[in-house]
């Protein structure tokens, strides 16, 4: 692969990685301007990561079979669903449908925050991080050390929705006690704990 691929891929995954970790703690302070420009940031960073990673797999690496020649002119110029429809096709491995669909909806995600300033919900957004970083570990001759450990945060149960029509100080979030017990709180009622702690730990 070559290097300037490498360093982009690393670059946008760790700046989304930052923007994210960022996110974390922005919330505990209330500082909920800066949180959704840093969630808009996570998502696009990662968005971008993935594609790039699809990209440099299907045109630097082995593939499981030979590729169809009209194919290998797609890929001069794809778009997602190409790289999707290709690494489905070509990928080593293959990918499978749960996978490219999760794929899609990271898509989704980063072109929804990108040209429309939707927030993302910020548990899917660590799970995105989590199964884009374990990509580019398996499609990809980089070392895990070049990358953040990431927590999926799905023990924690906390994810967030955010009213852009409403002023921060009635923003509200919800907390997922099991499969039939939602809690709606205000963020001025809740006590500290009730957040995760915004610490990760050191990476290096």
């Amino acid at each position: 692969m070559p290097q300037d691929d490498a360093k982009r891929i690393l670059r946008n995954f760790n700046e989304g990685f930052d923007a994210y970790k960022r996110a974390r703690v922005q919330i505990q302070r209330e500082q909920f301007a800066d949180y959704e420009q840093s969630l808009l940031s996570a998502a696009r960073q990662t968005g971008l990561a993935l594609e790039w990673a699809l990209k440099s797999h299907l045109r630097h690496y082995k593939r499981s079979k030979r590729m169809d020649p009209d194919h290998y002119r797609l890929l001069r110029q794809p778009n997602f669903d190409d790289l999707v429809k290709l690494m489905q096709l070509y990928g080593d491995p293959a990918l499978d449908d749960e996978m490219a669909n999760a794929f899609f909806s990271y898509r989704d995600m980063r072109n929804a925050a990108e040209h429309h300033g939707t927030i993302p919900s910020f548990s899917a957004l660590a799970g995105a991080l989590a199964d884009v970083r374990d990509t580019i570990l398996h499609l990809l001759d980089l070392d895990e050390t070049q990358l953040p450990p990431i927590d999926r945060l799905a023990e924690i149960g906390i994810d967030d929705k955010i009213d852009l029509n409403e002023s921060p100080s009635v923003l509200e979030t919800h907390r997922i006690r099991d499969s039939s017990e939602v809690e709606f709180l205000q963020f001025e009622e809740l006590h500290e704990k009730s957040f995760p702690d915004p610490t990760i730990r050191d990476w290096s």
